[in-house]
């Protein structure tokens, strides 16, 4: 495929880094296209869908304080072009 950088892209802090990489890569199928380290950081692509996943730290810009559970209040809607081989896994 050839290189797409989507012109909104979410960026989710999340409290396990390695356990939310492996839920997008193994479980739903998403690729790795650029990660670094401290703090934990992947941008990840599955088709023209891109996410970003940042382990939570001290020195993240964020509007509020995190508290558990995250995410509230935000849905994402992903269109696959298949999605039996993620019900496969």
């Amino acid at each position: 495929m050839d290189e797409y950088w989507n012109p909104m892209v979410p960026e989710l802090s999340v409290s396990n880094f390695t356990t939310s990489l492996r839920f997008y890569c193994e479980i739903l199928g998403f690729k790795i296209i650029n990660q670094r380290d401290n703090p934990d950081f992947a941008y990840l692509e599955l088709e023209k869908v891109q996410i970003m996943l940042e382990q939570i730290h001290d020195e993240a810009w964020v509007t509020d304080s995190l508290v558990a559970p995250f995410g509230r209040g935000v849905n994402f809607q992903i269109e696959l072009s298949d999605i039996s081989s993620i019900y496969e896994r």
